[in-house]
């Protein structure tokens, strides 16, 4: 997801199926990570691996994607102002210099699938 008025790109990775119906936390999984792009610089990025993966991931309807109860939420209006949140909790480090809600410009979600 791209950061409204800033150069900051964060996203997450999740190697499991990705299932809003459920309502809960995802089964444990220790390959979850977040993370942001800044000032386009690799030097300046960070890579947070999940520390709690009993809450790493949460499923809902009402919700985009959830890294943890807080690391990383798109809420249900996410494409209106503040619709997205950060908190660090569950994964390793904070991934954005501010907690708290901000808005996106623009996001993109990926599924990948073995052949």
């Amino acid at each position: 997801m791209k950061v409204e008025d800033t150069d900051e790109i964060l996203g997450g990775y999740n190697p499991k199926e990705w299932d809003q119906s459920t309502g809960n936390y995802l089964v444990n999984c220790n390959d979850r990570f977040i993370f942001s792009l800044k000032n386009g610089n690799i030097n300046s990025s960070t890579l947070s691996r999940v520390k709690v993966p009993q809450s790493a991931i949460f499923c809902n309807l009402n919700f985009g994607p959830c890294f943890g109860p807080g690391d990383l939420i798109m809420y249900y209006d996410f494409g209106q102002v503040n619709g997205c949140s950060h908190a660090q909790t569950s994964y390793e480090k904070a991934i954005r210099d501010t907690e708290g809600n901000f808005s996106i410009t623009e996001y993109e979600v990926f599924q990948i699938k073995r052949k």
